[in-house]
């Protein structure tokens, strides 16, 4: 039944809305700690036999034990503008408008609020690598205000208390993801930055790929999927400073 529950969220993520006005598309997504992984800006992810999808205000649950239907269970109420979902171990970081919001997993039905990270109203999906969360916060084209694109990292070694620790001006992120110390960030029609996070508190710029429209992007085994208006397609990042074009959709 899962494997089922993958197929068609990957197709049907092409519909989902990560942002007002803006659909998106997702990576084959598989149980919390395995190998699967969907993009940031996706709003489903599989945890065990869990399914878990957001609106604009709540998480629900389905079980997805059974071989031929999903159960739902119920619904945990988040706050205002919720807008993706990333899973990492037993925890789910939940994107809104206005900050992220950390859930304990642990008990599956019943998800733990942890924290809330505060910060200005934008579009900001999110990535988490060990002990440190990646959101991109987009304000033109999708909320302008007095505020300015960028990307800012934040500790989550105590997931009770994230605290900023660094922050790099963008030019209209949207999705990003993330390996090892190589940084991928989508900026629409401006295209890809690659950036190095080796050391958060001095972020580089490794390359930046024009010409093409990126929207959201999945790293996994030196293969690169960026999604965007104009097709999908894999990158070779072995050398983040030279992606090789693989395929084009």
């Amino acid at each position: 039944m899962k494997k089922v529950i993958y197929l068609l969220l990957s197709v049907l993520g092409v519909s989902f809305m990560a942002c007002e006005g803006e659909s998106f598309s997702s990576a084959d997504m598989g149980p919390i700690g395995t190998t699967g992984q969907g993009g940031s800006l996706a709003r489903f992810a599989i945890g065990g036999d869990r399914l878990y999808t957001i609106n604009n205000f709540s998480i629900k649950i389905f079980d997805v034990s059974g071989r031929t239907d999903m159960v739902y269970k119920r619904d945990v109420e988040v706050g205002f503008g919720i807008e993706t979902l990333f899973p990492s171990g037993q925890n789910l970081f939940v994107g809104a408008q206005d900050g992220m919001y950390i859930y304990d997993i642990t008990s599956p039905d019943f998800p733990q609020h942890l924290s809330y990270y505060s910060h200005f109203v934008s579009c900001d999906p999110v990535v988490v690598q060990g002990n440190l969360a990646y959101v991109t916060l987009r304000v033109s084209e999708c909320r302008p205000s007095q505020s300015w694109d960028a990307l800012e990292i934040i500790d989550i070694s105590n997931l009770s208390n994230p605290i900023q620790i660094s922050s790099y001006p963008l030019d209209s992120p949207y999705g990003l993801g993330i390996s090892g110390n190589t940084l991928f960030i989508c900026e629409g029609n401006n295209g890809l930055k690659v950036l190095d996070v080796t050391d958060p508190y001095n972020i580089k710029l490794i390359t930046q790929l024009s010409g093409i429209h990126a929207y959201d992007v999945i790293p996994t085994q030196q293969i690169l999927i960026v999604t965007g208006t104009d097709g999908i397609r894999q990158y070779d990042f072995s050398d983040p400073q030279n992606l090789i074009l693989l395929s084009k959709l």
